[in-house]
C-alpha cells in the first residue's frame, strides 16, 4: 500500500482537491493499492473545503462535501510513503518539521512531470481560477499515478483524457 499525503496551506483548496481527485481516479481505473490525505501547514482544523472547491470538485464528479481541513503533524509525515506538496513554502515546512522527510517530500509538479513550480493558490479566485487549479491538479495526480503503477497508466489515463471526441474531465 502506497500512501500519499498531498500538502498545502489551509487544507481547504489544493490539497484537499487533489486528495478528491486520485481517489477519484483510483476507484476509476481499479487501483486498490494506493490511499490519500492531506493536510496544510496553517490548517484551521475542522475548516471545510472552500466553495470554489467544492465546485470544482463537483464539475469533475470528485466528492469534497466531507472534507475537513487537518493540520500537517510530524506523525502524517512519518506515516506517509510519499508527500506531494504544491508549493516550496510547503515543501520547506515538511522537511522543517521532520527532516529524515526530505527523500520522500517533493513538489507535486517535480514529481509529476519534473517542473520546479507551485500549484498556483486559488484561494479568494472565481470559479474559472479554481477549474484552472482543477484541471491543472487532475493532470498531475494522474502522471505521479501512472508513474507510481505503469501498468494502470492507460486507465489512469482514461480518467482524464477525452473519449471519441467528448470532453474530458478537465473540460467538464
Amino acid at each position: 500500500m502506497v500512501e500519499i499525503l498531498f500538502v498545502c496551506t489551509g487544507n481547504t483548496c489544493r490539497s484537499a482537491m487533489a486528495e478528491a481527485v486520485l481517489r477519484e481516479i483510483v476507484q476509476e481505473a481499479g487501483i486498490e493499492d494506493v490511499t490519500a490525505s492531506s493536510a496544510g501547514v496553517y490548517a484551521a482544523e475542522g475548516e471545510p473545503a472552500s466553495y470554489g472547491a467544492l465546485q470544482a470538485m463537483d464539475r469533475i464528479g470528485a466528492d469534497l462535501s466531507g472534507h475537513r481541513a487537518t493540520q500537517l503533524t510530524r506523525g502524517q509525515i512519518e506515516s506517509a510513503d510519499l508527500i506531494l506538496c504544491m508549493g516550496a513554502s510547503h515543501l520547506r515546512a515538511v522537511t522543517s518539521l521532520c527532516p529524515e522527510a526530505a527523500k520522500k517530500a517533493f513538489l507535486l509538479m517535480d514529481f509529476a512531470c519534473g517542473a520546479k513550480e507551485d500549484i498556483p493558490d486559488p484561494f479568494g479566485g472565481d470559479e474559472e481560477v479554481y477549474a484552472a487549479c482543477a484541471d491543472r491538479l487532475c493532470l498531475a495526480v494522474a502522471a505521479v499515478l501512472a508513474r507510481l503503477r505503469p501498468d494502470r497508466a492507460e486507465a489512469i489515463r482514461a480518467c482524464v483524457q477525452p473519449e471519441d471526441g467528448a470532453e474530458g474531465r478537465e473540460n467538464q
